[in-house]
């Protein structure tokens, strides 16, 4: 199975202490990361989170976004840092005081500072809301999945086609490199022909020269390999777990190959045909950055 490292997941429960939604952000990046996001309140269930995501994501950075309200508003408690308020109040009068300038509403802005007010909440059970939290997150990592294969499985389709077109073209170049040869050997022969006298033409030479330049220009082993890279490729989409290094790798060393057949050519056809192939390479180098 084939999986894309973007995707969206989300869900909203509740219980008869909190009501919770849960966003998970996938997007691509070249190692495991996750970036947890959450109410100081339940802070105590990030490694239990974090746990749970590596069970299902093996590579690319997740963001998780908790949001909880507490439904227990009757056992908690509201208190105000008196002390703190005080010395807001004071300064707040001393500014007064140095620029001659009145301070209106001077209660309200001091109850919006943060510390001022507090809310205190009866203990939380941590076990049962780890539980359910855990429960829900469960639930917001089956719809990621969901989405993560769908578009990694699109990916891989196209890949696939990207990997026909390029076998398309390499049967073109196995096909015309004969012909190259011969090529070769004409122009080597007829070149000799005007600068020697037919009798005077040493055929043993000429197909040294040849060979010679024929052994420049071959590529036959870089098409082998390039076909041999295909097949590592299209075995690695069908493998499980994590493939998108493996396939990084495999594109590179198709590029190369690519690229020493391009050097080697002097024939237009092939040139095109290299050309074109580089240029899927490519695409697919992109699309494989968004692979697990």
């Amino acid at each position: 199975m084939t999986y894309s490292m973007t995707g969206f997941g989300r869900i909203e429960g509740e219980n008869e202490d909190f009501q919770i939604s849960i966003d998970l952000r996938a997007v691509n990046h070249k190692y495991f990361d996750i970036q947890f996001k959450a109410p100081y309140f339940l802070k105590f269930a990030e490694d239990a989170v974090k746990s749970k995501i590596k069970e299902y994501v093996e590579r690319g950075r997740i963001e998780v976004f908790i949001n909880a309200e507490k439904k227990t508003s009757e056992k908690a408690d509201l208190k105000a840092d008196f002390l703190l308020a005080e010395k807001y109040f004071q300064t707040v009068v001393a500014l007064e005081e140095k620029f001659k300038s009145p301070f209106k509403d001077k209660l309200k802005w001091i109850l919006e500072r943060d510390g001022i007010l507090q809310v205190e909440y009866e203990k939380i059970d941590e076990k049962k809301t780890e539980e359910f939290l855990i429960s829900l997150l469960e639930k917001a990592l089956e719809s990621l999945d969901i989405m993560r294969k769908t578009e990694g499985e699109e990916t891989k389709k196209d890949l696939l086609n990207k990997l026909d077109s390029i076998e398309t073209k390499v049967k073109i170049i196995e096909k015309r490199s004969p012909e190259v040869y011969e090529e070769i050997k004409e122009r080597l022969e007829k070149r000799l022909e005007e600068i020697l006298s037919p009798e005077n033409i040493d055929q043993n030479r000429i197909l040294q020269e040849v060979c010679y330049y024929a052994d420049k220009a071959d590529i036959n082993e870089e098409i082998q390999r390039i076909r041999s890279h295909q097949e590592q490729f299209k075995q690695s989409l069908n493998s499980e777990g994590s493939i998108g290094k493996k396939l990084d790798f495999i594109i590179q060393e198709m590029n190369r190959e690519a690229n020493t057949m391009g050097s080697k050519s002097n024939d237009p056809l092939l040139t095109k045909n290299i050309i074109e192939i580089k240029s899927d390479i490519e695409k697919m180098r992109e699309q494989v950055q968004n692979i697990q």
